[in-house]
């Protein structure tokens, strides 16, 4: 960038956020976001594990076993963090 503004402004920003935005909230309750914070890491662990799936094959030294293991490390994963959800996760009545 040629000026420095746009730097200062977004720094401004965040200032401002980071110092009032625990005084705007300290007195409203806490919001409940452990659902969408669930499925955002749900989705962090699907794309990394398509990007390293990617990046696997782009660099041509994959054979038909080592696909088959990275799928089955990846199921494994998926199946442990299935397990923590189940025992940690508890729905709101």
């Amino acid at each position: 960038m040629s000026s420095p503004y746009p730097t200062l402004l977004l720094t401004a920003l965040y200032l401002i956020v980071v110092i009032a935005g625990p005084a705007y909230m300290e007195h409203r309750p806490a919001y409940q976001l452990k659902q969408p914070i669930v499925l955002y890491n749900f989705g962090l662990v699907i794309l990394s594990a398509y990007m390293c799936f990617e990046v696997r094959q782009s660099t041509h030294i994959v054979s038909p076993s080592c696909v088959l293991q990275v799928f089955q490390r990846l199921i494994t994963c998926f199946a442990i963090f299935i397990v923590f959800c189940l025992k940690f996760w508890k729905p709101q009545v």
